[in-house]
């Protein structure tokens, strides 16, 4: 499941001038440096789409491109190893540029960090401050939490007022203990739901990843947030309208529904229960204790049926 990260261009801000400026980076980039033998190291960026490409999302139609790079670098605490498969590392992914005709942005196929964005100016020649910024998710525990009692209790209303939008099912999510839970589904037993949720919730201090299974139209996709505002995308399971299309453009059309479509929903599900206190600390203590009621009333039940 790729991980991605989002990041806002801010000095040309033109996509096709970008565009143009990363296909002639043979005209200008410093490849890296083997620091053993001093020789240049593999590098290499591709365009895949010879004309870009267009999705209309939210009534805005987004140009789109791919550039697939290729390369290697030394690996850090390595530099002087004489065997050079433990020296040298290859990297290989891609990285989706976007643009609604104002801002650009890109969409990496890795976790943001400091490597992240030295290497996306890197390959747009940027040596000044503030000219690429990291875009996290803002999102916190108490989403997460927001999302599983989404899948408990209300499961059959849609998140979104227009379209069909809600989370079928969380597939896992994981603490600061490392214990992951297995699923939680919206059409499953609550009991066991029950009895899953509050087991980990007890387990563990803090939710750090959650999984959802989110539906919007015809449209089935699982993805992974995490505290830190990565985001996974499970693209072999997604089902829906782009189903049949070229793997590529496939690809990039999903990522782009997600980033700029499902993400902005979900968000805004959140908010508004927020706002018309749908959903509040005090929801929030009330859902555990009714996780924790349901059992007991489930556990009384049983006992009852024992006796008699």
């Amino acid at each position: 499941m790729p991980n991605f990260s989002l990041y806002k261009e801010n000095e040309v801000k033109n996509m096709d001038e970008i565009l143009k400026k990363i296909t002639t980076y043979k005209d200008w980039l410093e490849p890296y440096v083997d620091p053993l033998t001093h020789e240049e190291l593999h590098f290499n960026l591709e365009k895949v789409f010879n004309e870009n490409l267009s999705i209309n999302l939210n009534n805005t139609d987004i140009k789109y491109n791919i550039v697939d790079y290729n390369y290697e670098k030394s690996r850090y605490g390595q530099e002087s190893n004489d065997m050079r498969s433990q020296r040298i590392q290859s990297v290989t992914g891609s990285i989706i540029v976007f643009s609604d005709g104002i801002s650009t942005q890109f969409i990496y196929d890795r976790y943001s960090s400091a490597n992240s964005l030295a290497f996306l100016r890197k390959i747009n020649d940027y040596k000044g401050k503030g000219e690429i910024e990291n875009y996290p998710l803002m999102v916190n525990e108490d989403f997460f939490i927001w999302m599983i009692d989404k899948v408990i209790n209300h499961k059959d209303i849609s998140i979104d007022e227009d379209k069909h939008f809600g989370i079928n099912k969380i597939i896992g999510f994981k603490g600061s203990t490392d214990d992951q839970l297995a699923e939680v589904s919206g059409k499953g037993n609550r009991i066991m739901n029950i009895i899953s949720t509050l087991a980990f919730l007890f387990e563990t201090e803090t939710v750090t990843h959650i999984s959802p299974r989110i539906e919007y139209e015809s449209n089935v996709i699982e993805i992974t947030f995490d505290l830190r505002g990565n985001l996974n995308i499970d693209i072999d399971t997604y089902t829906g309208d782009y189903m049949i299309t070229e793997p590529k453009e496939k690809y990039a059309k999903i990522v782009l529904m997600t980033y700029l479509k499902l993400l902005p929903l979900l968000m805004s599900g959140y908010k508004n229960d927020l706002e018309n206190e749908l959903w509040s600390p005090k929801k929030k203590i009330d859902f555990i204790n009714d996780l924790g009621n349901g059992i007991s009333e489930k556990i009384k039940e049983k006992i009852s049926n024992v006796e008699e």
